[in-house]
C-alpha cells in the first residue's frame, strides 16, 4: 500500500507510453524480418492500394490531383514517407507506415487526455485508455475526428466563442478532409451533431443559446473561409483544384460505399484475382512463395 501511494498519475502515463513504443519497435522489427511475401495474399485488396499509393507519391502522382481514390493526399504523403527513399520495399512499407500511424495515434491520444481530463488519474486513465484502444483499432483517421470534436469543445462554456478558435477547429476539418475525404464529412457532421446537442442542452437548462449558435456559426464561416483559401491560393500552386478534389471524392466515397455493400464473398474473390494487376509493386510476380 506505501508503494502504491507514492505512485504519481505521471508515472503511470509514462509507464503505458515507454511500453508502446517500445512494443512499436519490436513490432517494426518482427515485421521486416520476418516478412513473407505470401501475407500480401491474405488481404489481397488492401495491400494492393497500401502499397501502390506511396509508389505513385515516388513518381509524383498524388491522390486529389492525379487520380483520386479515399484516402487524400495527406494519407499518401504519410505512406511515401514511411516507404523511405529508392524502391519501394513491401516489408518496410507496411510496417514503418502502421508504427508511423500508430505514433501518431499516441500523439493524439495524448493531446485528448490533456485536453479533455484534469490533471491527475483522470488523465492518466483517459490517455491510456485511448492509447490501447488505438492500438487495437488499428486507425489513426477514428481519433481524428474524435480530436476535432475534442477541440470544438470549449473548456469554459460561459466564454463567449472566438474566431481563432473555431479557425483552429476548421483547419483541423480541412486536413482531416484531406487525409481521408469520409473522415472529414464524418468529423463535419460530429460538430454539427455536437453544436445541437448543446443548444438542445442550453434551452433544457434555460441558459442562453446565443454562445451555442454563434459558436456553431462562427465555425461554419471559418470552414469556408479556409476552403476558399485553399481553393484560390494553396490548390493552385500545387496543381490541383479543390472543388474537384470535393466533387470526385464524393463520386469515388460513394461507390466504395455501394461496392461494401455487395456480398463480400463474391467482390473479395474478384478483387482478390485482380490484385497482381492492380498493384504494381506487384506484377513481378503473380504468387508469393
Amino acid at each position: 500500500m506505501t508503494f502504491l501511494r507514492r505512485v504519481r498519475p505521471w508515472h503511470v502515463a509514462l509507464t503505458v507510453a515507454v511500453w508502446l513504443a517500445v512494443a512499436l519497435l519490436v513490432q517494426r522489427w518482427i515485421a521486416i524480418h520476418l516478412f513473407d511475401g505470401r501475407e500480401l495474399e491474405i488481404g489481397a485488396p488492401d495491400s494492393a492500394w497500401q502499397l501502390e499509393l506511396p509508389w505513385r507519391a515516388s513518381r509524383g502522382e498524388w491522390s486529389g490531383r492525379d487520380f483520386f481514390f479515399p484516402m487524400g493526399p495527406i494519407w499518401q504523403l504519410l505512406a511515401w514517407m514511411a516507404a523511405g527513399p529508392g524502391p519501394i520495399d513491401p516489408a518496410r512499407a507496411l510496417s514503418t507506415r502502421e508504427a508511423l500511424f500508430f505514433a501518431l495515434s499516441f500523439g493524439l491520444a495524448g493531446w485528448i487526455a490533456r485536453r479533455a481530463a484534469q490533471a491527475g488519474w483522470a488523465r492518466t486513465a483517459v490517455f491510456s485508455t485511448i492509447a490501447i484502444l488505438a492500438t487495437w483499432m488499428e486507425s489513426l483517421r477514428a481519433l481524428v475526428s474524435v480530436a476535432i470534436v475534442v477541440l470544438y469543445v470549449p473548456a469554459d462554456p460561459d466564454r463567449p466563442p472566438r474566431q481563432r478558435e473555431a479557425l483552429a477547429v476548421a483547419g483541423a476539418t480541412t486536413l482531416a478532409l484531406l487525409l481521408s475525404f469520409e473522415r472529414g464529412v464524418q468529423a463535419i457532421a460530429s460538430v454539427v451533431a455536437m453544436g445541437l446537442a448543446e443548444i438542445a442542452l442550453r434551452r433544457i437548462h434555460r441558459q442562453p443559446v446565443r454562445p451555442a449558435l454563434l459558436r456553431l456559426g462562427l465555425y461554419a464561416v471559418a470552414l469556408v473561409e479556409i476552403g476558399v483559401v485553399v481553393a484560390i491560393v494553396v490548390a493552385p500552386i500545387l496543381g490541383a483544384s479543390f472543388p474537384r478534389y470535393l466533387s470526385e471524392s464524393l463520386r469515388v466515397s460513394s461507390a466504395y460505399a455501394i461496392h461494401m455493400s455487395l456480398p463480400w464473398s463474391g467482390a473479395a474473390s474478384g478483387s482478390t484475382r485482380r490484385t497482381p494487376r492492380a498493384c504494381p509493386i506487384c506484377q513481378r510476380r503473380s504468387s508469393w512463395q
